[in-house]
C-alpha cells in the first residue's frame, strides 16, 4: 500500500492535518498524426507547443485529478499532430473542505504546487512512453519547468470543476 505523505501548513495559526497519496497515473487521451515533413518543421522552428492544466475535484471522494494537456502544432497549418492528456489522481486527507464557496480549491499553495509538479512530471513520462512506438520517438518532449516557471503556470491555469 502506498504511503501517505503528510504536510502541515505552517502559515496557518492552527495546525491542520493534510495528507495525500497518488491513487492513479494514466493517459486520458492520446492522438498522434504522423507528419512526413516534421523534421523540416523542426528545422524551420515551425512547431508550436500548447500546455494547459485542468482540475477535477470530487469532494465526496476527496479525489483531485490534475490533467496536463499537451498539444504539438504545425504552425503553418495550425493542425494539432500530437494531442495528449496525462492525468494524475490524488486522494487527499484533510480537516478542511477542498472547495471553498467561490469555487476555488482550498489547499496551501505549496501543497498545490507540489501536486501540480508531480502531475506535470508524470505527464512528461507518459507522453514519452506514448511516443515511443511512433516516428516522434526521441523528437518531442514536454519541457522541464523550474520552480518559478511552475508557479507562474499554476497562477495562469486556475480552471476548476467540482463534483459535489
Amino acid at each position: 500500500m502506498a504511503e501517505i505523505k503528510e504536510h502541515i501548513d505552517k502559515k496557518k495559526e492552527t495546525d491542520e492535518f493534510l495528507a495525500y497519496k497518488i491513487s492513479r497515473i494514466f493517459t486520458s487521451k492520446i492522438e498522434i498524426k504522423e507528419l512526413e515533413n516534421f523534421k523540416i518543421l523542426l528545422k524551420e522552428n515551425q512547431i508550436g507547443l500548447n500546455i494547459g492544466l485542468y482540475l477535477n475535484v470530487n469532494e465526496e471522494t476527496s479525489f483531485i485529478k490534475f490533467d496536463i494537456i499537451t498539444k504539438f502544432i504545425d504552425k503553418n497549418s495550425n493542425n494539432v499532430f500530437i494531442d495528449h492528456i496525462g492525468s494524475t489522481q490524488f486522494q487527499i486527507k484533510t480537516d478542511r473542505r477542498l472547495i471553498v464557496d467561490d469555487n476555488e480549491i482550498d489547499l496551501p499553495s505549496n501543497i498545490f504546487l507540489e501536486l501540480f509538479s508531480l502531475s506535470y512530471t508524470h505527464s512528461r513520462a507518459l507522453l514519452a512512453t506514448e511516443l515511443n512506438p511512433s516516428i516522434y520517438k526521441n523528437e518531442f518532449f514536454i519541457p522541464v519547468l523550474g520552480t518559478d516557471e511552475l508557479k507562474i503556470f499554476v497562477e495562469k491555469s486556475k480552471k476548476i470543476r467540482s463534483k459535489k
